[in-house]
């Protein structure tokens, strides 16, 4: 990696993105055409969109030269910036052979390369995004139409300032790449460290029990949308907010004293308890902290451990390890929507070890912990723009 360069150059105005280049929509080869496909020109949708630079192996399938000439379909040139409009509102990539999109992409094609950094436009494309998907529309399927993308305006910098911008947002996003890999580390380390004390219920060094065993209560959510509304006070912890083992105070959505007191007619949230993601992406939990009056928002449900049996941090492992992820997967053969109904949760079978060696998992939780803040520490200065 080398030395950081320096920022320069002003801002000389704005230009749409209409005026970069000429801009071309997708389209989908129809199914029923079976001589459209098995050819050598590849065919993307939105989820390839990936902020880099696409070849043929992000292709979904290869198409013909027929489906070309005959379809709504077109050749995209190498070189061209492709977003998404629809399912994927202000994703970007720059590919790098030439290739077809589907009508959920539009495609920046022939940007002038004297005046334009491709990655800079991609960047500034990206961070309008959000702007972007405010202007989605549709009943089923939302997104934006060619004109409101062409309609957007980024901001016009000297060639060689948008080429510092790019190498500085370049190696942010490679630190956070590398932050990102360190922490799935510790998680490994610790999910290993439970299987090395606890063993699975396959291979127990505890006694095996239903989770209902040891929890006075197992309670699910209220089955339906909390009102989002009037003065905002308590968060309602939704799957959204349960991130592996932790909470994400980002997304956080938040409700009156009327709808809380709605919401905790089953059971009030009290800190120690381990709210638990139970559909969509079913698995995510996380102990519920001090200095907060909780309610449980949807597909969530919550598990309160009794204290002499067994310890929050405990159970939150428990729940969230590689043995329990795999019961839950077995009861959703054949699922179409992925989720884990309070009967089954119940009677998730964990290791029940004593007290102490609860408290010693907890303890190297803990250390983990630590190591955890110490690489978001990092990260976030090395990606501060003073840092």
């Amino acid at each position: 990696m080398t030395s950081k360069p320096p920022f320069g150059g002003e801002v000389i105005g704005d230009i749409a993105v209409g005026n970069l280049g000429k801009t071309q929509s997708g389209g989908t080869p129809s199914s029923k055409h079976s001589e459209y496909f098995g050819g050598d020109i590849p065919w993307i949708g939105t989820t390839a969109l990936n902020g880099g630079v696409l070849d043929e192996s992000n292709a979904v399938k290869f198409i013909t030269e027929d489906a070309v000439e005959h379809s709504a379909t077109k050749i995209v040139p190498a070189g061209s910036i492709m977003v998404g409009v629809r399912v994927g509102v202000g994703k970007v990539a720059v590919n790098s052979v030439p290739m077809c999109t589907s009508q959920d992409i539009v495609s920046i094609i022939g940007v002038d390369e004297q005046l334009w950094n491709k990655e800079y436009i991609s960047y500034a494309i990206q961070y309008k995004a959000p702007r972007l998907a405010s202007q989605a529309q549709g009943a089923t399927i939302t997104g934006i139409t060619s004109k409101a993308l062409k309609a957007v305006t980024i901001p016009v910098r000297e060639k060689s300032s948008q080429d510092q911008i790019v190498w500085t947002l370049n190696y942010l996003k490679e630190l956070h790449l590398l932050s990102e890999q360190r922490l799935a580390k510790l998680d490994t380390l610790v999910k290993s460290r439970f299987v090395e004390m606890f063993g699975t219920a396959q291979d127990p060094k505890y006694a095996v029990v239903p989770v209902e065993n040891v929890c006075s209560a197992i309670v699910d959510c209220p089955h339906e949308t909390p009102k989002y509304e009037g003065c905002l006070v308590h968060p309602a912890i939704r799957t959204s907010e349960l991130t592996g083992t932790g909470i994400s105070w980002e997304t956080m959505k938040y409700v009156s004293d009327e709808e809380y007191l709605r919401r905790i007619r089953r059971i009030k949230p009290l800190p120690g308890d381990v709210v638990y993601a139970r559909e969509g992406t079913y698995g995510n939990a996380a102990v519920l902290p001090e200095g907060h009056d909780f309610c449980l928002g949807q597909r969530t449900m919550l598990f309160r451990p009794k204290a002499e049996l067994c310890l929050s941090n405990y159970l939150l492992h428990a729940l969230t390890s590689v043995d329990v992820k795999r019961q839950a997967d077995e009861l959703n053969v054949g699922s179409t929507v992925p989720h884990v109904n309070v009967r089954d949760a119940k009677r998730f079978a964990i290791p029940m070890p004593p007290i102490r060696e609860q408290q010693e998992f907890a303890d190297f939780v803990a250390q983990v912990d630590k190591l955890r803040f110490v690489v978001i520490e990092f990260h976030e200065c090395r990606c501060s723009p003073i840092g």
